[in-house]
């Protein structure tokens, strides 16, 4: 894509300015500013160096839009806190914590400050004009994703079977793949994705009996 990309770290508000303010000297066409408690603190003080420096930015949280930012794409604050209290509520209920599955935002919304793009002399495509949540990136995005390339159309959520049971046949370490899905243990990973692992042959001990032979026949 010809994108030269720069990741600069930020542990203070002084390193923030210092890292921010050369930007626009440097030829910067563009920047992201992740999550952060101390950056969301300091929002307005984030946004007027960004205008001040006329560098596109874009937020992982809709209050630096509503503090002058140019755009946001993140989940709903309140539907986490709401989900979030229904995993609080089953765990107090007797739920293990280890057991529960880790879930994705299902409401996700991009956020435009019109006033700001204006400022920075930026004409927004319509496709930006309108709400852009999960329902709306299913119809113009996942969906004709899946139609160009000839596959079936599948939900977001059940592409996580897919990946589980895929790497599993490929042979990799249950303990691995149990972490990068959110599980402690591999307890639940074996539960429900057990029968994907292939072996060999499809007879119970027939590994054992192979390494067997195998042993016997490497003896002197």
């Amino acid at each position: 894509m010809g994108i030269d990309l720069e990741v600069l770290r930020i542990c203070s508000p002084q390193e923030f300015d210092r890292a921010f303010l050369p930007m626009s000297d440097k030829g910067v066409g563009a920047a992201i500013v992740l999550n952060d408690v101390r950056c969301f603190n300091e929002r307005t003080r984030r946004t007027a160096l960004a205008a001040q420096s006329q560098i596109p930015v874009m937020y992982g949280k809709c209050g630096f839009v509503e503090a002058g930012g140019l755009l946001a794409h993140s989940p709903k604050g309140p539907e986490l806190f709401r989900r979030a209290a229904t995993y609080v509520d089953k765990i107090l209920h007797g739920a293990k914590p280890a057991d529960r599955p880790v879930e994705r935002p299902t409401k996700v919304e991009l956020v435009l400050n019109l006033k700001t793009a204006k400022a920075l002399g930026l004409t927004m495509p319509p496709t930006l004009l309108g709400p852009l949540d999960l329902t709306n990136m299913r119809v113009r995005v996942w969906f004709p994703t899946f139609q160009r390339a000839g596959l079936t159309p599948r939900n977001l959520y059940q592409t996580r079977h897919t990946f589980a049971s895929l790497i599993l046949q490929a042979g990799e370490d249950p303990a691995w793949i149990a972490r990068i899905m959110g599980h402690t243990t591999t307890e639940m990973l074996f539960e429900r994705y057990g029968r994907f692992i292939q072996y060999r042959t499809r007879h119970d001990g027939a590994a054992y009996l192979e390494a067997s032979r195998r042993v016997r026949e490497n003896r002197p």
